[in-house]
């Protein structure tokens, strides 16, 4: 398969704007680490780059955590229950009832692209769609601070046996 990088976009570390976390001059790890959590999904990418996160910083992952990979429930835990989750940094800044921690994790960030087959050409609606992602993954490179696509392994046009 061949792949398009579109744009990157990174996950964020978010709480409701009344969240004590962000009365603090200078958060990290050590002090988030005691409070609860919405994670990623057991056994995902992104669950054990969080969890790493916590273990190269000489902690433990936090304990007092619930498991969700459903936006909505995220969402209310952290606006209604004053829980600490990760949010794409998109959806973050458009959610007027959280607001993002000044903290960024190392390998938290998903890159979004096109999937071609190599051998297959594009019809011409197919090749119209493709321009347009293109121009909104752009649009979207620029509005997005922490955007760098040449920065994420693999986002030349791969090739894939798959």
């Amino acid at each position: 398969m061949r792949l398009i990088p579109l744009y990157q976009e990174e996950f964020r570390i978010v709480a409701a704007p009344s969240h004590p976390a962000h009365a603090l001059p200078h958060v990290t790890l050590h002090d988030l680490v005691a409070h609860r959590w919405v994670v990623p999904l057991a056994n995902t990418p992104l669950r054990d780059e969080f969890e790493l996160n916590f273990r190269n910083a000489g902690l433990a992952p936090p304990v007092q955590q619930v498991e969700s990979g459903a936006p909505a429930t995220l969402r209310t835990l952290v606006v209604e229950g004053g829980f600490l989750a990760l949010m794409l940094e998109s959806m973050a800044v458009a959610e007027p009832k959280v607001k993002i921690l000044d903290l960024h994790l190392e390998g938290l960030a998903q890159q979004v692209g096109l999937l071609l087959h190599p051998d297959r050409p594009l019809t011409p609606s197919a090749a119209l769609l493709a321009d347009k992602l293109r121009e909104v993954g752009d649009e979207m490179g620029r509005d997005l601070p922490a955007n760098n696509v040449a920065s994420l392994p693999g986002t030349v046009e791969n090739q894939s046996d798959e």
